[in-house]
């Protein structure tokens, strides 16, 4: 789908390179109410949160990820990452 790629870039960009983080976070909260199980646009939406340094939420986005699909090595390896950056910010 031409418009989820564009859309999903327009997202990375935001991202990457804009300072105000919120804008991302919005775009990425779109994505994921337009497309749900789309586990891509779910991970940049808690890494959106967690560079913003709202770490309960980006845990909270794969929490409910994996309830939806369970054992998931990519966000099982994600959840640990971001705990370990959280201990390391304490």
């Amino acid at each position: 789908n031409l418009s989820f790629d564009v859309s999903y870039q327009l997202g990375h960009i935001m991202l990457d390179k804009f300072s105000n983080l919120e804008f991302a976070i919005n775009h990425f909260n779109m994505l994921r109410q337009q497309y749900p199980d789309n586990l891509d646009v779910n991970l940049q939406l808690s890494i959106a949160y967690q560079k913003s340094g709202k770490i309960n939420d980006a845990i909270k986005v794969i929490d409910d990820w994996n309830v939806k699909y369970p054992y998931n090595p990519k966000t099982e390896e994600w959840l640990k990452i971001i705990e370990i950056m959280r201990k390391s910010n304490q």
